[in-house]
């Protein structure tokens, strides 16, 4: 009986050890697994956002982070400018490109010139694709930011770095990823203009107008965007700082093809023309006609009689600053549609359209003319002579527009006296301004 008794207090004993071994055992794996719910929690909430721009194409290059630089569709519209290339060349990566600014050498567009290795080295994406870039030569190449309206634009994505190892050569400077509108369910219309105003002047005007509309479903999306741009023209001459070709240093600066013309001569006499007068030293006479010769014939006062000519000196330069265009003009109108179905959870239908037209204008002085023995020092320049049969040469002898012309040639120079041409460049006003 005692034997009984102290077997079921053993047993007895035993069974509630292992009970409170499994409370413990219990309470300790709870505790555990709060804590580790909670730094669950916390690792989550430490991660940050990753934005995925440009190729689907899965490869370990590509899914590396890559910084990027994010701006919003407010950034842009706070900017107060018309062309998402005018928004882009003022980011800290961009160097010098064509713009509206440019009127020697500008077309119209708009390019991206990042770190200064050229428009051709930045891949612009719209939508992760690639965009339209220039088929032409030298002005040509890259894409022009201005086919793209603002206002259709969600947000731009810039990689800061270069990615030629993932795009190819035209990423060697960087990736520009321009993210439109998709799931819009909205209509928007904006009105915006501005105008240049100082002292003494009230131009430059900018005119911008858009409507947007979209619709969103669950499965499907589509929105629409019309935009029109008028950028008014400034003229070189309304700006102190651009009115004289160089400035500071007023007319001295300005171009030796002037409407009265500018003849460099070598005599064989020694004796110049009119009143012009013999510069010793390099034996030459640098003369300009008194009246222009635009509307002259030869041998008349208004004509290139030797009568009509005279020293030529710095005030004589023409300034050709004035016609040129400080700001061109450029009128864009835009239509762009974008639209996506979803057909499953990874397969979706997506369509773009987009239509642009621009009208941009350059202009310049009228194209000089350069020719004798220094015409070749400009580009558009021909070592030309003026034979002595020329009705409209007064010297009655050859004017030699280089050492190998006429009388070098023919071995009689010192039976056909003749002078060297050492430059003639004129200016045809009569002609008007390139355009």
């Amino acid at each position: 009986m005692n034997s009984n008794q102290i077997s079921k207090a053993v047993r007895l004993a035993l069974v509630a050890g292992a009970a409170g071994a499994a409370i413990t055992a219990q309470s300790a794996f709870a505790a555990d697994a709060d804590q580790s719910a909670s730094a669950d929690q916390n690792s989550t909430a430490q991660l940050g956002k990753i934005e995925v721009t440009g190729t689907r194409i899965k490869r370990t290059d590509v899914e590396t982070a890559q910084p990027v630089n994010i701006i919003t569709s407010t950034q842009l519209k706070a900017t107060g400018l018309t062309s998402i290339g005018d928004i882009l060349t003022n980011i800290t990566q961009a160097g010098a490109a064509l713009n509206t600014t440019f009127n020697n050498g500008g077309n119209g567009r708009t390019n991206l010139n990042l770190r200064f290795l050229g428009a051709n080295r930045v891949l612009v994406l719209v939508n992760g694709r690639r965009w339209i870039a220039g088929l032409g030569g030298p002005g040509q190449q890259g894409v022009d930011l201005n086919e793209i309206p603002v206002s259709i634009i969600d947000h731009v994505e810039i990689l800061q770095d270069g990615a030629s190892a993932i795009y190819g050569s035209d990423a060697i400077a960087g990736v520009v990823n321009i993210i439109t509108l998709k799931n819009y369910n909205a209509a928007e219309a904006n009105a915006y203009t501005s105008i240049y105003s100082g002292e003494g002047h009230h131009d430059g005007k900018v005119q911008e107008y858009d409507f947007t509309i979209g619709s969103a479903g669950d499965k499907s999306a589509v929105v629409m965007n019309v935009t029109y741009v008028n950028q008014h023209e400034v003229w070189a001459s309304a700006r102190d700082i651009s009115q004289e070709p160089i400035w500071g240093q007023g007319p001295t600066s300005g171009s030796s093809a002037t409407p009265n013309g500018r003849f460099i001569t070598a005599p064989f006499n020694g004796v110049c023309a009119g009143s012009a007068t013999l510069n010793p030293t390099y034996g030459t006479c640098d003369m300009t006609l008194v009246n222009s010769p635009k509307t002259g014939v030869a041998g008349s006062a208004n004509g290139p009689s030797l009568g009509n000519f005279r020293q030529r000196t710095s005030s004589d330069t023409y300034n050709f600053a004035p016609l040129n265009y400080f700001v061109t003009p450029s009128e864009r109108t835009s239509f762009y549609a974008q639209g996506h179905y979803d057909l499953a959870d990874n397969l979706t239908f997506t369509s773009e359209l987009v239509f642009n037209k621009r009208n941009s204008q350059q202009s310049l002085a009228s194209s000089p003319l350069f020719l004798g023995l220094a015409g070749t020092s400009f580009v558009n320049g021909q070592p030309i002579g003026v034979g002595a049969a020329n009705p409209y040469n007064p010297f009655g002898h050859d004017l030699v527009g280089s050492v190998s012309q006429w009388c070098v040639v023919q071995g009689n120079c010192g039976t056909n006296p003749n002078d060297l041409l050492v430059f003639l460049g004129r200016r045809p006003v009569e002609s008007g301004q390139r355009l």
